[in-house]
């Protein structure tokens, strides 16, 4: 019988898009890594958020709760403490917890700090965010290990969030900086039909979006790297996904949060499980980013908490129909 993963790791690369990714079919070469390595993954590949902004998303993935059960919505940014969080239930079964996030939502004072040992909200330059983080995860790991013989990991990266990273990759996708989406207010100022948005200035908003997910896919394979170097790969469970898209002029609108298109709901999911269980498969029913909480805690072997007893997993859920749930 092949025994429990020790560890998770559970990474949200924010705001990225599944269909702007190689690996979900994007002609651009976007995830050269993940489309090489594909065979020690796991790939869920229609998978629907549950809001199209940050705080319902987070609180659904950290609890395995509707918006309409756990409220953290517009009005009401908190997730409060009555429900079970992932970090809380794995911290009861003896895991040491860690956050690292490049969100100002996802942070102590919205609620998301509940469970961890350590709760950093990573601040700075925007683009460069993201390599602090890769900087701390070594010492996050070994301080994590200190404290007890199994850890979980959370991080989230805003790398594919406006404004775009496109300092590594933005020349090889014909963008010299973050696209005419610069920043919040220019992408109010277009949405509201106040600011001009043409053709051109959409090509190449796409093209800087896409800048920021080819560099995604370099810090999965950082990630990876890390965790290859410390010995831990076969202990661990890897989860890669997205809490929302964004919104690339196709209907028109960029950016998210005021609407439930497509492309502002439907998010990556990929797993690497120890041993490379289940590498190489592709799970193509529709499922929910709700049910990947009790999914993740089936793999660590760890007990569901009552709010969770009955829910449905990834696999589970696809039979279900899929909840309009989110009130805008």
């Amino acid at each position: 019988m092949t025994a429990e993963p020790r560890h998770l790791v559970f990474v949200v690369l924010d705001t990225l898009r599944a269909d702007r990714m190689q690996i979900y079919g994007h002609k651009r070469k976007t995830t050269p890594y993940l489309k090489r390595h594909a065979q020690d993954f796991l790939r869920f590949a229609n998978v629907e958020a549950v809001a199209p902004w940050t705080v319902p998303n987070h609180s659904t993935m950290f609890t395995g709760l509707w918006p309409a059960e756990h409220k953290a919505q517009w009005g009401r940014i908190f997730l409060r403490d009555e429900f079970d969080t992932l970090a809380e239930i794995l911290r009861g079964a003896g895991f040491a917890t860690a956050a690292l996030s490049a969100n100002p939502f996802v942070a102590e004072k919205f609620g998301f700090g509940q469970g961890f040992d350590e709760f950093r909200r990573i601040k700075g330059t925007w683009y460069k965010k993201t390599q602090k983080i890769l900087d701390m995860i070594p010492k996050t790991v070994d301080d994590a290990l200190e404290r007890q013989d199994r850890f979980f990991l959370f991080v989230n990266v805003m790398d594919a969030h406006i404004p775009y990273n496109t300092k590594r990759y933005g020349k090889a996708f014909g963008v010299s900086d973050s696209g005419p989406a610069s920043d919040y207010k220019v992408k109010w100022e277009i949405n509201a039909g106040k600011r001009p948005f043409t053709d051109g200035d959409k090509q190449t908003n796409q093209a800087a979006y896409d800048a920021a997910v080819r560099y995604l896919d370099d810090v999965v394979r950082d990630v990876l790297k890390i965790f290859e170097r410390k010995g831990l790969l076969k202990k661990t469970v890897f989860v890669f996904t997205s809490d929302h898209g964004d919104g690339l002029g196709f209907h028109p609108e960029i950016g998210h949060e005021i609407s439930v298109w497509e492309e502002q709901l439907r998010v990556p999911l990929i797993a690497r499980l120890p041993n490379r269980r289940h590498g190489g498969e592709v799970f193509r029913p529709r499922t929910t980013l709700a049910a990947l909480a009790p999914t993740v805690l089936d793999w660590l072997g760890v007990e569901r908490p009552e709010q969770l007893r009955e829910r449905p997993d990834l696999w589970e859920a696809a039979s279900q129909p899929v909840t309009a749930d989110y009130r805008s």
